[in-house]
């Protein structure tokens, strides 16, 4: 794997394909020389039963993801549970910390309403992992 170079704009690490943002606060940060070196598929392995998200509100809710590490940069999601039809909606998934995902939802109705429970393996992560050297 190629070395990872300074890119054009300052605080951007790149790799062939791919460039990561490191400037604060547009998303995780790691230090410049990381190494990019693993894409992780994981699953959540038991149910996720979100709490009521409250009226014209986005609130996050943590759940326990086992193997995921406190660097992890969750890059990708998807979801396969087809009967999601009561207006909460998820607009934003990162990693907490290790073991932990956050995921956003939004209510704009309102009243207060609860995102159904997604099932054990209907909800799968892709993540990458980084090595600080």
């Amino acid at each position: 794997m190629a070395a990872p170079t300074q890119g054009v704009a300052a605080g951007f690490t790149t790799l062939p394909g791919l460039c990561v943002g490191t400037q604060p606060g547009t998303g995780p940060s790691f230090p410049q020389g990381s190494t990019l070196s693993r894409v992780k598929f994981f699953n959540n392995s038991s149910t996720i039963t979100p709490a009521a998200t409250a009226t014209v509100t986005a609130a996050e809710q943590t759940f326990a993801v086992t193997g995921i590490g406190a660097n992890d940069i969750l890059i990708g999601w998807t979801l396969q549970t087809p009967n999601v039809t009561n207006l909460v909606t998820i607009s934003n998934m990162r990693v907490s910390s290790a073991g932990n995902i956050g995921i956003t939802f939004v209510n704009q109705t309102a009243g207060s309403l609860t995102f159904p429970a997604i099932t054990a393996g209907n909800l799968i992560f892709l993540v990458m992992s980084v090595d600080t050297y």
